[in-house]
């Protein structure tokens, strides 16, 4: 049984951060491998457009990983907090459900909420942006939380969240 009287902290795994990033850099020179190599215009344009992409990606990764500090995820009797979808928490009280969910062969955590609640979280841009596609893939309101790149694994987090959303809600 897990302590739900405690704060549950995850963060990214450094090492996780350092292969996708690597990967993303890898990526990138095959764009420009490509991009020199290539015998038409349009293979240019994928080496171009792919190169700069996984350039920025690559970028974008190794920033987050200098200058992120504290947790990425959190887990507490108040709530739960994932830095990458908003700055505030998402209360007990407005979880209505808990669920896991695959895409693509990736495992995340669906916490079902109301678009109300969600916008008093201050959500990141990316979190505004992908609302309307978790509802149609997912098919009910809330946020998806992935453990890519963090320290825990999808089974653990969704048994934890239950057990606190059991403990804490409604």
């Amino acid at each position: 049984m897990t302590d739900t009287s405690q704060t549950h902290e995850f963060r990214q795994s450094p090492l996780k951060m350092v292969l996708i990033g690597v990967l993303s850099l890898a990526l990138a020179t095959t764009g420009i491998f490509v991009l020199s190599i290539g015998d038409t215009d349009f293979m240019r344009v994928i080496g171009a457009v792919a190169a700069g992409l996984f350039l920025l990606f690559a970028v974008l990764i190794f920033w987050r990983g200098f200058t992120a500090s504290g947790p990425t995820l959190s887990v507490s009797p108040e709530g739960i907090l994932d830095v990458r979808i908003a700055k505030r928490p998402v209360p007990w009280s407005a979880v209505s459900s808990v669920s896991g969910l695959t895409i693509s062969r990736q495992r995340m955590v669906h916490v079902g909420l109301s678009r109300q609640v969600f916008d008093t979280m201050e959500p990141t841009r990316i979190a505004k942006m992908s609302w309307s596609a978790n509802r149609s893939l997912v098919g009910a309101e809330g946020v998806v939380i992935s453990t890519q790149g963090l320290d825990v694994k999808q089974e653990e987090l969704l048994g934890l969240i239950t057990e606190f959303a059991k403990r804490y809600g409604n």
